[in-house]
Protein backbone atom coordinates (compact mmCIF):
# COMPACT_ATOMS: atom_id res chain seq x y z
CA UNK A 1 0.00 0.00 0.00
CA UNK A 2 1.28 3.50 -0.75
CA UNK A 3 1.59 6.10 2.02
CA UNK A 4 -1.26 8.59 2.12
CA UNK A 5 -0.44 12.08 0.97
CA UNK A 6 -1.17 14.01 4.19
CA UNK A 7 0.21 15.19 7.52
CA UNK A 8 -0.83 13.08 10.50
CA UNK A 9 -0.18 13.48 14.22
CA UNK A 10 -1.23 10.80 16.71
CA UNK A 11 -1.37 11.53 20.42
CA UNK A 12 -2.60 9.72 23.53
CA UNK A 13 -4.07 11.47 26.54
CA UNK A 14 -3.88 9.66 29.87
CA UNK A 15 -5.57 10.66 33.10
CA UNK A 16 -4.44 10.15 36.69
CA UNK A 17 -6.57 8.47 39.33
CA UNK A 18 -6.41 7.22 42.90
CA UNK A 19 -6.10 8.61 46.39
CA UNK A 20 -2.65 10.08 45.69
CA UNK A 21 -3.51 11.42 42.22
CA UNK A 22 -2.54 14.95 43.32
CA UNK A 23 1.07 13.74 43.18
CA UNK A 24 0.69 12.61 39.57
CA UNK A 25 0.05 14.20 36.17
CA UNK A 26 -2.30 13.72 33.29
CA UNK A 27 -0.11 13.17 30.22
CA UNK A 28 -0.05 14.00 26.52
CA UNK A 29 1.96 11.36 24.68
CA UNK A 30 3.16 11.56 21.07
CA UNK A 31 3.42 8.57 18.75
CA UNK A 32 6.74 9.20 17.01
CA UNK A 33 7.04 6.28 14.56
CA UNK A 34 4.13 5.21 12.38
CA UNK A 35 2.99 4.83 8.80
CA UNK A 36 -0.44 5.41 7.28
CA UNK A 37 -1.15 3.84 3.91
CA UNK A 38 -4.14 3.59 1.64
CA UNK A 39 -5.07 1.19 -1.12
CA UNK A 40 -8.24 2.09 -2.94
CA UNK A 41 -10.96 2.07 -0.30
CA UNK A 42 -8.77 0.70 2.51
CA UNK A 43 -6.54 2.52 4.97
CA UNK A 44 -4.01 1.06 7.38
CA UNK A 45 -2.00 2.71 10.16
CA UNK A 46 0.92 0.86 11.73
CA UNK A 47 2.32 2.25 14.97
CA UNK A 48 5.60 1.25 16.59
CA UNK A 49 4.51 0.46 20.16
CA UNK A 50 7.96 1.44 21.46
CA UNK A 51 7.71 4.94 19.95
CA UNK A 52 5.36 6.55 22.47
CA UNK A 53 7.07 9.62 23.92
CA UNK A 54 5.82 11.84 26.71
CA UNK A 55 5.23 15.29 25.22
CA UNK A 56 4.09 17.07 28.36
CA UNK A 57 2.25 16.83 31.63
CA UNK A 58 -1.25 18.29 31.48
CA UNK A 59 -3.17 20.25 34.09
CA UNK A 60 -6.85 21.06 33.54
CA UNK A 61 -6.44 20.17 29.86
CA UNK A 62 -3.49 22.52 29.29
CA UNK A 63 0.25 21.76 28.94
CA UNK A 64 2.05 21.93 32.26
CA UNK A 65 5.79 21.32 31.80
CA UNK A 66 6.37 19.73 35.20
CA UNK A 67 8.37 16.68 34.05
CA UNK A 68 12.13 16.32 33.77
CA UNK A 69 13.80 14.34 30.98
CA UNK A 70 14.50 11.62 33.53
CA UNK A 71 10.83 11.51 34.58
CA UNK A 72 9.76 11.25 30.95
CA UNK A 73 12.22 8.41 30.27
CA UNK A 74 10.91 6.45 33.30
CA UNK A 75 7.30 6.95 32.19
CA UNK A 76 8.15 5.86 28.62
CA UNK A 77 9.79 2.67 29.91
CA UNK A 78 6.66 2.00 32.00
CA UNK A 79 4.45 2.55 28.94
CA UNK A 80 6.45 -0.06 27.00
CA UNK A 81 6.02 -2.50 29.90
CA UNK A 82 2.28 -1.81 30.31
CA UNK A 83 1.71 -2.31 26.56
CA UNK A 84 3.93 -5.44 26.47
CA UNK A 85 5.69 -3.79 23.53
CA UNK A 86 8.40 -6.47 23.42
CA UNK A 87 5.72 -9.13 22.73
CA UNK A 88 3.42 -6.86 20.69
CA UNK A 89 5.69 -4.34 18.93
CA UNK A 90 3.04 -3.04 16.54
CA UNK A 91 -0.36 -1.42 16.98
CA UNK A 92 -2.46 -1.62 13.80
CA UNK A 93 -5.62 0.20 12.71
CA UNK A 94 -7.38 -0.99 9.52
CA UNK A 95 -10.47 0.42 7.86
CA UNK A 96 -12.34 -0.21 4.62
CA UNK A 97 -14.19 2.55 2.77
CA UNK A 98 -13.28 5.48 5.03
CA UNK A 99 -15.63 8.43 4.66
CA UNK A 100 -14.88 12.08 5.20
CA UNK A 101 -16.47 12.39 8.65
CA UNK A 102 -16.38 8.80 9.87
CA UNK A 103 -13.86 5.99 9.66
CA UNK A 104 -14.86 2.58 11.04
CA UNK A 105 -12.28 -0.15 11.37
CA UNK A 106 -10.46 -2.43 13.76
CA UNK A 107 -7.65 -1.68 16.18
CA UNK A 108 -5.16 -4.37 17.17
CA UNK A 109 -3.45 -3.54 20.44
CA UNK A 110 -1.49 -5.95 22.65
CA UNK A 111 -2.62 -8.86 20.48
CA UNK A 112 -6.35 -8.13 20.74
CA UNK A 113 -8.39 -6.71 17.85
CA UNK A 114 -11.62 -4.75 18.39
CA UNK A 115 -13.86 -2.46 16.30
CA UNK A 116 -13.22 1.30 16.52
CA UNK A 117 -14.98 4.27 14.93
CA UNK A 118 -13.25 7.61 14.38
CA UNK A 119 -15.48 10.68 14.03
CA UNK A 120 -13.61 13.58 12.45
CA UNK A 121 -14.49 17.22 12.90
CA UNK A 122 -13.23 19.86 10.53
CA UNK A 123 -11.10 22.70 11.82
CA UNK A 124 -9.17 25.30 9.83
CA UNK A 125 -6.95 23.35 7.40
CA UNK A 126 -7.11 20.16 9.46
CA UNK A 127 -9.39 17.48 10.82
CA UNK A 128 -9.36 16.01 14.33
CA UNK A 129 -10.76 12.76 15.67
CA UNK A 130 -10.73 11.65 19.28
CA UNK A 131 -11.68 8.17 20.39
CA UNK A 132 -11.89 6.91 23.95
CA UNK A 133 -10.47 3.45 24.54
CA UNK A 134 -10.56 1.36 27.69
CA UNK A 135 -7.16 -0.31 28.02
CA UNK A 136 -8.75 -3.30 29.76
CA UNK A 137 -10.78 -4.13 26.61
CA UNK A 138 -7.43 -4.94 24.96
CA UNK A 139 -6.14 -6.98 27.90
CA UNK A 140 -3.90 -4.12 29.06
CA UNK A 141 -3.75 -3.57 32.82
CA UNK A 142 -3.59 0.18 33.49
CA UNK A 143 -0.56 1.42 35.43
CA UNK A 144 -0.94 1.30 39.20
CA UNK A 145 1.50 1.95 42.05
CA UNK A 146 1.50 2.23 45.83
CA UNK A 147 -1.24 -0.33 46.29
CA UNK A 148 -3.52 1.38 43.77
CA UNK A 149 -3.43 4.76 45.47
CA UNK A 150 -1.64 6.18 42.40
CA UNK A 151 -2.78 4.97 39.00
CA UNK A 152 -3.80 5.78 35.44
CA UNK A 153 -7.50 5.64 34.61
CA UNK A 154 -8.40 2.71 32.33
CA UNK A 155 -9.83 5.05 29.69
CA UNK A 156 -7.38 6.89 27.43
CA UNK A 157 -8.09 9.26 24.56
CA UNK A 158 -6.44 8.76 21.16
CA UNK A 159 -6.32 12.02 19.20
CA UNK A 160 -5.58 12.05 15.49
CA UNK A 161 -4.93 15.35 13.76
CA UNK A 162 -4.54 15.36 9.96
CA UNK A 163 -5.07 17.35 6.82
CA UNK A 164 -6.20 14.14 5.04
CA UNK A 165 -9.53 15.05 3.47
CA UNK A 166 -9.30 18.59 4.84
CA UNK A 167 -10.77 21.45 2.91
CA UNK A 168 -9.07 24.51 1.45
CA UNK A 169 -5.48 25.41 2.13
CA UNK A 170 -4.34 21.92 3.00
CA UNK A 171 -0.66 21.06 2.88
CA UNK A 172 0.31 17.64 1.54
CA UNK A 173 3.27 15.37 2.23
CA UNK A 174 3.75 11.59 2.53
CA UNK A 175 2.97 10.14 5.94
CA UNK A 176 5.71 8.28 7.70
CA UNK A 177 7.00 9.35 11.06
CA UNK A 178 10.49 8.04 11.76
CA UNK A 179 11.59 10.32 14.61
Amino acid sequence: MPAIDADVRIQLLTFKDGLLSRMAHDLRIDVTRFTVEEDGDAIEARIDATSLRVDTAMKRGQPHGALSSSDKAKIEATIRDVLSAAQHPEIVFRADAPRRASVAGTLRLAGRELPVRLQFRDLVNERVAEVRLDQRDYGVTPYSAMGGTLKVKPEVVVRITTNWGAREGERRMPVSSKA
